[in-house]
């Protein structure tokens, strides 16, 4: 995930953007613990509409919620509220988030810029004893994510033109993910696994509208740098994409946490989209934002 998930702030109330924030901390907090600093580093915002679904879907409330006020490296010097979630929700947050880090780290290795694999080289080795730990928990979800990312190399290899081909891999990977929330329930299963098709597909496109100025002037693949109405063709099919992801996720029982991720779906993933397709007067995120770090 490259943190394109998030909520529009504008719209969300005080103690909805207090939560939203401190689960990110929480989940910053689990991973330095669990993992290790370099696998908080690398946490995106993505991850945590991922575990907001999770609380959702299991009816988590406050009183399953740790609330306190802590200092962190990366806010050294002002306490900020961090959240801990008691339940499998945080848990498997934080293993996905360590299984996609190294596999990012990986394609970053295999095709990104020269200071995107410097960077990713130099932090891989840190990421092997965590990936072990995090897959051995969650082996179909990280089973997966590798073959996806496996289809994902060989789509880039081929110099795929096709839109729909070339998100294929990243749809897939992210279908699984969420897949696996719908526990031993068919129809739930099946559900979540076509909302998270849809939301790898926005993802994938996003990413690679993002990047399509760089990707043309380095030459490296971009499938959108094949059309000659790129951008135009992005928007279309990411707003046809979005809206068979809000009709799904409409259909989830996500109890009271619902008012955040309602505000995911339904206004940040465009507002998002639109920073990066839309005109001047919309802030373009940034790739501190994108990261997920303020």
């Amino acid at each position: 995930m490259f943190g394109y998930v998030k909520p529009f702030k504008p719209q969300l109330r005080v103690y909805e953007w207090d939560l939203y924030n401190g689960l990110y901390c929480g989940l910053c907090k689990k991973l330095r613990e669990e993992y290790g600093l370099i696998s908080a580093a690398l946490l995106s915002y993505d991850i945590v509409f991922f575990e907001l679904t999770a609380i959702g879907l299991g009816k988590g409330d406050a009183k399953d919620m740790k609330l306190q006020k802590q200092l962190c490296p990366v806010h050294p010097f002002r306490k900020r509220l961090c959240i801990q979630y008691r339940g499998d929700a945080e848990d498997r947050a934080a293993a996905v988030q360590v299984i996609l880090s190294l596999h990012k780290l990986l394609d970053d290795i295999y095709d990104g810029t020269f200071i995107q694999r410097i960077r990713a080289a130099a932090l891989l080795p840190f990421m092997i004893i965590p990936y072990t730990k995090a897959s051995e928990k969650y082996k179909k979800t990280a089973q997966a994510v590798s073959d996806a990312m496996k289809m994902q190399r060989q789509t880039e290899r081929d110099r795929v033109r096709s839109i729909d081909r070339a998100a294929e891999p990243t749809a897939a990977m992210t279908a699984a993910v969420f897949r696996e929330l719908g526990g031993c329930d068919p129809d739930l299963r099946s559900e979540l696994s076509e909302m998270g098709y849809m939301l790898g597909r926005y993802i994938y496109l996003c990413d690679a509208l993002d990047d399509l100025p760089d990707d043309r002037r380095s030459g490296r693949y971009n499938p959108l740098a094949f059309h000659k109405h790129a951008r135009e063709l992005a928007k279309n099919t990411v707003y046809l994409t979005l809206g068979r992801l809000s009709e799904i996720y409409s259909k989830l029982d996500l109890g009271e946490i619902r008012s955040i991720t309602d505000n995911i779906v339904y206004l940040g993933l465009k507002y998002t989209f639109d920073s990066i397709d839309g005109p001047a007067t919309v802030f373009r995120c940034s790739r501190r934002q994108k990261q997920g770090k303020e």
